[in-house]
């Protein structure tokens, strides 16, 4: 027998699986990273269907007073995500585009600034009201005592 030729081939074959190995998981992780987050995409279907009715009533009805809800943060990100409201001065909760803040009040999108939420058809903008530091200010690092 001639065990020489299979010596040569053994350390040949280990290299060859290496590479599979490795370009098996950079396919697998690059999947992984590309798709997006489920618990970060915007949910399909949650708004309620509009009715000719419902459209009538909002077109002859009075403009949309002020939603009482306040925006205490945005978090924006490619596949959509969330915003810290408190509505009506209840705590400051994440919601995401499609959820019902209040009662018929719903979250629509998100921008970098500004949340829009709709209430009978009619779409509201909230700016992010961000104070603005005192000319001068600059940030620094914590002392360590």
């Amino acid at each position: 027998m001639n065990f020489e030729r299979s010596r040569q081939l053994l350390p040949y074959g280990v290299e060859v699986g290496g590479w599979l190995i490795v370009v098996a998981l950079t396919g697998y992780w690059g999947m992984q990273l590309a798709r997006p987050s489920p618990h970060l995409a915007p949910r399909s279907g949650t708004l309620p269907p509009v009715t000719d009715a419902h459209r009538w009533e909002t077109v002859l009805s009075a403009p949309v007073a002020q939603i009482p809800v306040q925006v205490r943060g945005i978090i924006t990100s490619v596949s959509g995500g969330v915003a810290l409201l408190a509505p009506e001065g209840a705590p400051v909760r994440a919601w995401q585009a499609g959820q019902e803040v209040l009662p018929g009040v719903y979250l629509v999108r998100m921008d970098r600034h500004s949340v829009t939420l709709t209430r009978g058809g009619q779409e509201e903008t909230l700016i992010l009201n961000v104070p603005s530091l005192p000319k001068g200010t600059a940030f620094a690092p914590p002392r360590l005592p």
